[in-house]
């Protein structure tokens, strides 16, 4: 198979025609949706992949017609792919891309990659939450409750925006008794870890994103957060189409 992909030293990295192939044909034939992003976070969208040509070493996957976001993936030389299949985290990198129609909508042609990671993950990626109707996070702090704005959501953890930093900046504290308010549901009661801080400035504020990981989140919780998620995947996707 060709691409100009180069291969890593990964221990998880399956490098041979057939067990790559394998891999693929499970995600098509389960229409898993699959995150597809170019380098340095200049353009992404949810996709899915539509078709694999073994013959000419070919990926067709479903484009986007929003011609800003397409113009950096078809620039890109090489392309990321994320999915998650049964608990199993899948990436792999190829490219170019090229642009065409599939059964009359528009769909991307890449090469194959030269290799694939399965890793063992249950939290791969996050998934970037709504900026116009956010989630919000609250949590319980001394000095009274704190309510967050989310910026990313997976079954693992959150990242909210913190520009008043009102959150104390102590890694590894842990939040009990914090409240997640998901759309369409009963608030969702969970403890918080903070895992990591990042201070930046935009527009000459100072702002601040943390990221947090969830503990024990388990059973019906864990379900609830993971079909907020996908539903998520499926409405980007759609947009990606253009339905939305």
């Amino acid at each position: 198979m060709t691409s100009n992909a180069s291969p890593s030293s990964s221990a998880y990295a399956l490098t041979t025609e057939f067990e790559i192939l394998g891999v693929l044909r499970s995600l098509a034939a389960d229409q898993r949706l699959i995150h597809l992003r170019a380098p340095a976070g200049n353009a992404s969208v949810v996709t899915t992949l539509l078709h694999i040509d073994p013959e000419k070493s070919a990926l067709t996957f479903d484009g986007t017609a929003d011609p800003g976001v397409l113009r950096p993936i078809l620039a890109a030389e090489r392309l990321h792919f994320e999915a998650s299949q049964n608990g199993v985290h899948v990436s792999f990198k190829c490219g170019p891309a090229e642009s065409l129609l599939f059964e009359e909508r528009p769909a991307l042609r890449l090469p194959f990659p030269a290799e694939l990671i399965r890793v063992q993950r249950r939290d791969a990626f996050r998934v970037a939450t709504p900026v116009n109707s956010p989630v919000l996070c609250t949590i319980p702090l001394e000095d009274g409750p704190v309510t967050l704005p989310l910026e990313d959501l997976s079954t693992g953890g959150l990242g909210a925006s913190d520009a008043a930093h009102a959150v104390p900046e102590t890694i590894g504290q842990v939040f009990n008794g914090c409240r997640l308010d998901l759309p369409d549901t009963d608030p969702l009661e969970v403890t918080l870890r903070l895992v990591h801080i990042r201070e930046f400035e935009r527009a000459g504020k100072q702002l601040r994103s943390l990221g947090f990981a969830f503990e024990g989140l388990r059973g019906a919780a864990s379900a609830r957060v993971q079909r907020y998620i996908t539903a998520l995947e499926r409405e980007a996707l759609a947009r990606n189409r253009g339905f939305r």
